[in-house]
C-alpha cells in the first residue's frame, strides 16, 4: 500500500465534498476555510439548506489496525452559503486495517457506501471507529 494508490482516488491532503453521491471537484481544497470558500465563491445559492458530505482520508503506514482513516461528515450548505454543522449532522472514522486494505483495496465505490451508510443512518454513533469491515459486508 502506498500513498501514490490511495490518491488515486482521492488526495490525502484534501478535503473532498461529495453531493448526491458525486464528488464536487471544484471545492476541493487543502483546508476547511479553502472548501468554505469555495462554496462561496462556486455554488449559487440554495433555497434550501443542502446536505453534502466532506470527506478527508488519512494514511498511516506505520499503524496494523488502523493504516487508512477516512473521516467522513454530513454538513449542511445555507441559503446564506455557509458550510455549517446542524444537529441531525454526523461524523464518522472509518478505518482499514493492512488486512482490511489487502482484502478490500481502497476505492471511490467505498466512500459512496460510507456516505450512504451515514445517510441511511445505518452506523453506531457511539462507536469511535468503524471498521470498513462493517461497511462493504
Amino acid at each position: 500500500m502506498t500513498p501514490k494508490k490511495i490518491n488515486s482516488v482521492l488526495s490525502i491532503e484534501h478535503y473532498h465534498v461529495f453531493y448526491k453521491g458525486k464528488e464536487l471537484k471544484s471545492l476541493t481544497h487543502k483546508t476547511l476555510s479553502g472548501v468554505e470558500k469555495l462554496i462561496k465563491e462556486n455554488v449559487n445559492s440554495p433555497k434550501t439548506d443542502k446536505k453534502v458530505y466532506l470527506v478527508k482520508i488519512r494514511y498511516l503506514p506505520d499503524i496494523e489496525r488502523k493504516t487508512i482513516l477516512v473521516s467522513c461528515c454530513k454538513y449542511t450548505i445555507t441559503p446564506k452559503l455557509l458550510l455549517a454543522k446542524k444537529k441531525d449532522d454526523d461524523c464518522f472514522t472509518i478505518s482499514y486495517s493492512k488486512k482490511e486494505y489487502k482484502k478490500y483495496g481502497f476505492e471511490l465505490s467505498h466512500i459512496k457506501k460510507i456516505i450512504n451508510k451515514i445517510k441511511k443512518e445505518e452506523l453506531n454513533v457511539e462507536v469511535q471507529f468503524i471498521g470498513i469491515d462493517e461497511i462493504l459486508e
